[in-house]
């Protein structure tokens, strides 16, 4: 059953280099959440090996890993079944550091305990949501929702930063889709309402128009699957929207919200 009516990341939490061989669970989080990372190790140098361990790191530097001939015993892995292993852990709990010091990504990749000789995956990676204090003029309802749910895009021009687009009173979205494609790589800006229709047709399509509710509140609800001009295996994994004026001079800063795979 859909989710009916209204809540940027982030992306998934597959390894674009490992796409289908990591799952992070659940797929779009912040550094504040209680998060799984399941590893199938099957073809890579680790496989057989026992236990593995994680080492991560992320953009405001490593997590407490060890040494790499000598991981940390925190940094253990939890055996799923052959070759799957996983590990829950809190981002700021786990690397000790501030949501903010961990920044917009983390990495990491599974060795075993002494990863002398190479004995580790490929480097794995996921985007991290941007926690958000207090009211924003971009937001999407529900904040976590697959492509297959009915969201809505809601605008609050009364929160916009840019004072000279605070005038506008027609609001167009121009939004595109990131997306995974069939060959497991993430495509960013990559898809549009229909194909063809760029910067230059949007103040010409209604169905681009937001809906006034009042009080500098605006709305466009949508479900991401069917909005979207995707090719036959795309998945979406992040919304992008700008908010503009009907002629496409003046407009708001760009968005973007993840969306849970």
């Amino acid at each position: 059953m859909k989710k009916i009516i209204l809540s940027v990341l982030m992306f998934l939490c597959v390894c674009v280099a490992y796409a289908q061989k990591v799952t992070i669970s659940p797929s779009s989080f912040t550094a504040k959440d209680q998060i799984t990372i399941e590893v199938d190790v099957t073809g890579t140098a680790v496989a057989g090996v026992e236990p593995l361990y994680i080492w991560m790191w992320s953009d405001g530097g490593d997590a407490p890993n060890g040494s790499w001939n000598n991981s940390l015993e925190s940094q253990v892995m939890t055996k799923v079944r052959t070759n799957v292993w996983s590990i829950t852990l809190v981002p700021t709990e786990f690397y000790k550091r501030s949501a903010a010091a961990i920044g917009e990504k983390i990495g990491f990749l599974v060795k075993a305990k002494d990863g002398t000789g190479d004995k580790k995956t490929e480097n794995m990676g996921s985007p991290v949501n941007k926690i958000v204090e207090g009211p924003q003029a971009f937001r999407v309802f529900p904040s976590n929702f697959t492509e297959n749910d009915i969201v809505t895009i809601v605008y609050d021009q009364k929160l916009e930063e840019n004072k000279d687009f605070q005038k506008t009173t027609e609001i167009f979205v121009y939004t595109k889709a990131d997306v995974r494609t069939g060959a497991g790589s993430v495509e960013e800006w990559a898809r549009s309402f229909e194909k063809g229709k760029d910067w230059g047709e949007v103040g010409d399509t209604p169905k681009l128009r937001m809906k006034s509710e009042g009080n500098g509140i605006y709305t466009l609800t949508l479900i991401p699957k069917m909005f979207y001009a995707l090719e036959p295996r795309d998945k979406i994994v992040a919304l992008r929207v700008i908010f503009r004026n009907k002629a496409g001079n003046s407009q708001s800063s760009n968005n973007k919200q993840n969306v849970t795979e």
